[in-house]
């Protein structure tokens, strides 16, 4: 537990990096297993996706916060102790459920286009229903800034009373 909770910068003991090697192995085949079986309709893409939503780091790092865990790593930074302080905050200012991926079908006669590009180092995606801008979200990770595109677009049509739900993300 001692060296799963160790950070890098922390130079008296091993660090996570080992475990998070092994741990993400494992996690990506339970994860996987999950979803393979819950899920027989979805194509592989649609798994990968699915799959890749679950075990990135942004997800991961929600639950730490979740849980408090953040508060029990080891460490020797100050600029990791500032983003953890901001992103926890950010975390903590968000609804209790966020809604990530999953989806039932897009109302018959709408067409859903999410676009993806990259600017430096960042991904960003933008909704589009039937040619219109809906939304937009960036993220470093191209499933997390389409799944947030997704997100803010079904909260921005929810409030205009549209009954949007987007698959295919």
């Amino acid at each position: 537990m001692e060296e799963a909770l160790t950070h890098p910068s922390y130079t008296d003991s091993p660090s996570y990096q080992r475990l998070e090697f092994v741990g993400d192995a494992a996690l990506g085949i339970a994860i996987s297993n999950f979803i393979f079986l819950t899920y027989p309709d979805l194509h592989p893409g649609q798994l990968s996706l699915l799959r890749s939503t679950n075990i990135s780091t942004e997800k991961l790092a929600r639950a730490a916060v979740r849980h408090g865990l953040y508060k029990y790593v080891r460490h020797n930074t100050a600029a990791l102790d500032e983003k953890v302080r901001d992103f926890t905050l950010a975390v903590q200012q968000e609804a209790d459920t966020v809604v990530y991926g999953g989806g039932e079908s897009v109302q018959e006669g709408k067409q859903v286009d999410i676009t993806h590009w990259r600017r430096g180092e960042e991904n960003i995606a933008s909704v589009y229903v039937d040619g219109e801008f809906i939304a937009s979200s960036a993220s470093e990770h191209k499933e997390n800034a389409k799944l947030h595109a997704a997100k803010a677009a079904l909260e921005k049509l929810s409030h205009s009373n549209s009954e949007f739900i987007l698959v295919n993300l």
